[in-house]
Parts: structure tokens; sequence; C-alpha cells
């Protein structure tokens, strides 16, 4: 308990650090030079949600899910939109603000609504105490902005999830699919990428995760600015939380919490559940050599789910969560064309 207090209380120092909160650089029409799609300033998560009330007329919300967990999020709103995507971030760092570039690469008639999940961000919850039990509550965060979204704006919903936050967007699904509740939200589609299908297939990527993305991307937040992932590995300060704290700390979470993640993994895996939105289409995007979420998992979702319509993106030079922002254009291309495709019919899904 000592060392999981000492890794929990390192991990929020470094979190909370100040740093100044520069404006973000004009929108640009060229995808190479727009700020939403670099990462350092999405790094930056007041200067996100300045430039997106600037430039996009967002406004935050929150609400409250049905354990009584505060949610906070930005709505995006688009002129003579035709629906509203919802989109859910990953597990790490997983801010709403990292999720901006989502406004660039979406169809221009989507009205977005971006969200911290509980224990990211201002939303409430705690993230690492609750780790043996990740996945078993995080859907209900999922069906809370749905109603926010149809609250905004009785439009069609399109639901988006990067890594974990598709994971929870198909629990999510899948319950309001068993409530006999999920017709009254008019999903048309679904689009997944990154997606792990179940909490025992990504245990071990923890030491790949904390070292080569939860440790560089706290420094680069707080006190390197200026670095690139690769050059801050090389700090010495890097090297030292890593070796004397991160990896021993990370071991020894993986060990404590590894056992009740199996537990519950029939209740919260996608795998033996896809069956149940067999007639919402999904798009998959994934990277050909994701090393967090196999894509071997991914294709036997899509096998089992038999949706005619469902599309399969596959990226050869990409990683994890990065398609996005290594393959924009294409990215881009493929949702829009996709999500067109799905409401041109502009008929609710039979469920």
């Amino acid at each position: 308990m000592t060392t999981r207090s000492l890794f929990i209380t390192s991990i929020l120092i470094l979190s909370t650090l100040s740093k100044s909160s520069p404006e973000l650089p004009a929108p640009d029409s060229n995808l190479e030079n727009d700020p939403l799609l670099n990462t350092t300033h999405l790094l930056n998560n007041q200067g996100v949600r300045n430039h997106l009330k600037t430039y996009y007329n967002a406004q935050s919300f929150t609400c409250t899910t049905a354990d009584n967990i505060m949610i906070d999020g930005i709505y995006v709103p688009r002129n003579n939109a035709t629906h509203t995507t919802i989109a859910a971030a990953g597990f790490y760092p997983g801010n709403q603000e990292g999720m901006a570039s989502l406004v660039k690469l979406l169809p221009e008639d989507s009205n977005i609504l971006f969200f911290d999940a509980r224990g990211h961000g201002k939303s409430t919850g705690w993230l690492f105490p609750n780790l043996p039990y990740y996945g078993m509550h995080e859907y209900k965060d999922i069906i809370a902005v749905m109603d926010m979204a149809k609250s905004f704006d009785n439009k069609p919903l399109i639901m988006l999830g990067i890594c974990a936050g598709g994971f929870n967007t198909l629990r999510a699904l899948v319950e309001l699919k068993k409530q006999e509740k999920l017709e009254q939200y008019d999903v048309r589609c679904v689009i997944l990428d990154s997606l792990f299908t179940s909490g025992t297939h990504v245990l071990h990527a923890g030491h790949y995760h904390f070292g080569q993305k939860v440790i560089p991307q706290m420094l680069r937040s707080t006190l390197y600015p200026n670095d690139t992932s690769a050059t801050v590995k090389d700090r010495l300060l890097y090297k030292l939380l890593w070796n004397f704290l991160g990896y021993p700390l990370v071991s020894l979470l993986k060990w404590t919490v590894q056992d009740s993640i199996k537990q519950h993994d029939p209740i919260t895996c996608a795998d033996d559940k896809i069956h149940f939105l067999k007639n919402i289409p999904i798009l998959y995007i994934h990277a050909n050599n994701d090393g967090y979420a196999p894509i071997e998992h991914v294709k036997t979702l899509k096998e089992k789910h038999a949706n005619d319509q469902d599309q399969m993106l596959i990226f050869d030079k990409s990683k994890h969560a990065f398609n996005l922002l290594i393959h924009k254009h294409e990215y881009r291309k493929n949702i829009c064309n996709f999500v067109a495709k799905i409401i041109a019919t502009m008929q609710a899904p039979t469920m």
C-alpha cells in the first residue's frame, strides 16, 4: 500500500506542476500546420480549450453518471449538423483536449462532444486506485455523455473511441441494448481506433505504456514542453524516474491488479458480446504492428460482428492511438466517406 501510494503521489505531483499556457496559433487549412494536429500544442490543455472556444464556438459542460461521478466535457456545435459524434479518449493521459484533433478530421456537419472519463482531467473519481476494477463502471461515463448530447441537439449519434475509449464505448452500447434502451439514442455507426477487446489482452503493455508514454508525457507537459518524447527520455530525470520509481512500481501494480482484471474480464470483454450490436456498422482503424492491442483480436471481433457495412482501415507504418496524427489525410478521408455513406440513408437502424 505504501509503494502504491508513493507511485500515485509522484504522478499527481508531476501532473500538477504549473507551466504557462500560451495561446495556440490560429487554425490552418493545411492539416500539416494546424495546431490541433501538433502534439506539443495538444499538451497545452488550457490553450486547447481556449482555441476551441475562440475558433470553434465550443462550450464547456458537466454531467453526472448513474453512480454520481461528475464528467467534464466540451461541446463543439457545427452549422447545419446532421449528426453528433461522441469522442472517447484512451486510458492515459486520456484527457479530452488530446482528442481535439478530431475537430479537423471529422465531417464538418458533425457536432462533437469531448469529455474526461472518470479519474481523468477535470472529472471526478480516481483512476489508479481503481485499476483492479477498470472497465466495470467506465461505461456509465459514455451513457451520461450520450444523454448530454441528446439534450444539446437531438441528432443521430456517431460513437468514436480510441483505445480504452472504444472498449468502454462498446460496453456502454451493449449495456443499453440489454436494457432495451439503445434504440432511443439512434446510434448510426461506431468508429473504433486502436481498440483492445479485453482487459487481459493489455496487461502485458503496462511497462511499455508507462515507460514510453506516461512518464515522457508528464515530463513534456510539465517541465520540458519543447522536448519530443524521444529527447525527454535522454534526460537524467526521466532515467531516474523510470529506473528507480516507474519500473519497480509498475511491476508491483501489474501484480496487484492482474487477478482482479482477469476475474471480471468475462463481464467487460467485447469478444462474446459484439453480436448484440450486429445491426450497427463499425469502422475499425488499427496499426498493423500495434504493440498494445494485437490486430488479430480486432479482426476476430469484426468477423464475429458480421455486418456487411463494416470496414477496416489498417495502417502499416503507424502506432497505437497515433493513427490520426501520423496518417491524418487518409484518416479524415476514410472517416468522412464511411460516415457520409451511413448518414445518407437517414434511416434509424433496426435494433
